[in-house]
């Protein structure tokens, strides 16, 4: 994977004319030479501007260009308007693949997008007469890095990159953009020579963005690792989802057969069935047993019943008369029953709700304390009004014993009233969960008592029409007692076998849950692995012979190294701190060139580019210019590509040049001239 710059060209149409420059680039060191002021940081800028990764600068969608690409260009001491001005592109991969990319500056045209990228799947700008596929892409705006018609997307799998899912302020994942990795690649005048922990855009919100495109850029194990158990951890979220969302669905299909799960963890387990297993419970409204020897029972009378005959009604006259009498007396019992738990239910929802609101008042309170610590945290004083003796809701005196005190015990801080309350709120919530399970048996008790009821009348009518019935009739109450088992046995029946599918649902998940901790206990101890060692070893070492090369002085370059948690430079351990100007200038050419030869042993994911504007600023020595130009332009036996701009003294760097291997692009006048005048009508 690698990207390489052929060919820029900036355009500016104005009422005189076109305006343009071409540059061509080629692999090695390229040194790009003009003026102050004669547009060499403005093909720097278009660079950037055209692969839309202006964003690494800031959040700002204003282009980075000057006047000349936006407003007027001049031409000695006259001002001519632009009226549209774009730059055009031809860049290529590592598989020899080129593609060319032009976007928009200004435009007279109130269609034409800051925000389009038009693309052409070739060589456009060295090999205009060829046929190629035109596609046109958004880019600066939300989906340019995830969606088809994004040009980050394109752009990124032209490049070769797969950009990992990392983590994003709000518990969000989001790709690794690219303007996060570009800065070890670009470095701008204005603020890329600052500092190298300045350079990120963290606007992105992404956590630790410098750290994690370091290891993308060096393609450090640790990075894959560190994601994999990102991954598995989001896959134990969704598996627990899952789980709970099961278990609901479990419960519901025996809603309506006064049936209770009890067993199912509340959590995820690695074995299924659990011990003990999840029983299903099934109550008459006073008592609960067990579903299957419910089933059982139900079973063995109906079997008893179709080993003998139905008998007929004057057969069953005597007893259908005790047996009407008895079953009024349930009749009313069940009835008596009813009234007391349903009184029952209404005193557990109370209660149920009275739990609920302590809840949320513990967590008003929970909030409150909180705020306060932050404030009594930075300094400020805050008012416990509990601690003075005080009601903190009507604000009247209370006293928190029965008896006087001899001495007062002090107030608890509030650090250690949020722990309190804490604590109660984890106590409610176990209330809570309780009460609702109390709740939800006598709910189905209540529904139990009612389809008793119910069944009870059903049999009442049934005893009575069969004392009515004529002698040889068949008992009508033996028939429907019959037709209530038959009903029950089913309904019981469909129950037992749709729950039988659940457990199979929870085998399932506890299968893909083992799977899924075996796997993060794997990666519990995440660290470098040797091949990230030598990676960061040898950056060091490359790190540290540039130093020396550029004449680092502001403390010794022994104390110098690259830092194992932030892939940054470091000194002893810790961030750099302060150094000169030039040295911090220093410190970047040395880290960033170090990156691109490693990439020269290792594999990683450098680009085998890098671009540099005004690297020679703070008053660097010319020794360290020279230095730098040198150890830059071996990137032309690795074919990589090294871009400096430059306005330094034309004569020094003439001699400087004269001894380094180099594609030298010079510019003694403005860059942008006028290359189509207008026509005369």
């Amino acid at each position: 994977m690698s990207l390489r710059i052929r060919r820029l060209l900036m355009a500016v149409t104005t009422a005189q004319g076109r305006f343009g420059a071409t540059i061509p680039f080629e692999d090695g060191l390229n040194v790009l030479w003009a003026p102050n002021t004669s547009g060499k940081s403005t093909a720097i800028m278009s660079i950037l501007y055209a692969l839309g990764l202006e964003g690494m600068l800031g959040p700002s969608h204003q282009p980075p260009l000057p006047d000349a690409m936006r407003t007027h260009i001049m031409t000695g001491t006259s001002e001519i308007p632009v009226v549209e001005s774009f730059v055009r592109m031809e860049i290529e991969n590592g598989d020899g693949q080129r593609i060319t990319v032009q976007r928009q500056v200004e435009s007279s045209n109130p269609k034409d997008s800051r925000q389009l990228v038009r693309t052409w799947i070739g060589p456009y700008m060295t090999n205009p007469d060829g046929e190629y596929e035109r596609r046109d892409f958004y880019v600066r705006t939300s989906g340019a890095a995830t969606d088809p018609s994004g040009f980050h997307r394109f752009l990124a799998e032209f490049i070769g990159y797969k950009l990992p899912q990392i983590p994003a302020a709000d518990n969000e994942t989001v790709p690794l953009y690219l303007e996060c990795i570009f800065p070890y690649f670009f470095v701008d005048q204005m603020t890329g020579w600052r500092d190298i922990k300045a350079r990120m855009p963290t606007y992105l919100r992404i956590m630790e963005m410098g750290k994690r495109s370091a290891e993308y850029v060096l393609s450090l194990d640790i990075l894959r690792r560190s994601i994999d158990k990102q991954e598995y951890e989001r896959k134990q979220t969704q598996l627990k989802e899952k789980w709970t969302t099961t278990a609901r669905k479990a419960k519901a299909v025996t809603v309506a057969s006064h049936v209770i799960v009890r067993g199912i963890p509340d959590d995820p387990t690695a074995t299924w069935p659990p011990t003990p297993p999840p029983e299903l419970l099934i109550t008459d409204g006073t008592t609960w047993k067990s579903l299957r020897e419910s089933i059982k029972s139900l079973q063995t009378r109906l079997k008893e019943i179709d080993e003998k005959e139905i008998p007929r009604a004057e057969q069953v006259a005597q007893s259908a008369i005790e047996d009407l009498q008895l079953t009024e007396e349930e009749l009313s019992r069940l009835t008596s029953r009813l009234e007391s738990l349903t009184r029952d239910l209404m005193a557990e929802r109370a209660h149920r709700d009275s739990v609920f609101k302590r809840l949320q008042a513990l967590a008003e309170d929970y909030r409150k304390y909180q705020d306060a610590k932050k404030v009594e945290d930075r300094g400020g004083n805050v008012p416990i009004e509990l601690a003075s003796g005080n009601c903190p809701t009507c604000h009247q005196p209370i006293k928190d014993v029965l008896l006087e005190q001899e001495h007062a015990s002090p107030p608890m801080t509030l650090e250690e009233n949020i722990l309190f309350i804490r604590d109660q709120m984890a106590t409610f919530r176990d209330m809570h969960e309780d009460a609702n399970g109390v709740v939800e048996a006598k709910e189905r008790q209540l529904t139990a008592i009612r389809q008793k009821i119910s069944d009870v009348n059903t049999t009442v009518r049934s005893l009575k029409q069969t004392l009515h019935s004529g002698g040889e009739v068949p008992s009508t109450a033996a028939i429907q007692e019959r037709l209530l088992l038959e009903q029950s046995a089913v309904s019981l029946q469909e129950v037992t076998e749709e729950f039988a599918d659940f457990d199979t649902a929870f085998e399932n998940l506890s299968q893909e849950w083992a799977e899924i901790q075996t796997r993060l206990k794997s990666l519990t101890n995440i660290g470098l692995t040797d091949m990230d060692d030598k990676k960061i070893a040898y950056l060091q070492t490359m790190f540290a012979q540039q130093l020396e090369e550029y004449q680092f002085s502001s403390f010794p370059i022994d104390q110098m190294s690259i830092s194992r948690g932030s892939y940054r430079p470091s000194r002893n351990d810790y961030d750099v701190g302060l150094t000169s100007a030039s040295d911090t200038i220093r410190i970047i050419w040395a880290y960033l060139i170090g990156m691109l030869e490693t990439d020269r042993k290792f594999q990683t994911n450098h680009l085998g580019m890098l671009v540099f504007d005004e690297p020679r600023q703070q008053g660097t020595k010319t020794l360290s210019f020279d230095a730098l130009l040198k150890r830059a332009s071996k990137c032309a036996d690795s074919k990589q590509q090294v871009i400096v701009a430059t306005s330094e003294e034309k004569e020094t760097l003439d001699t400087i040049l004269k001894s380094v291997p180099c594609h030298y692009l010079q510019y003694t006048g403005k860059m942008l001239t006028l290359i189509v005048p207008k026509k005369k009508t």
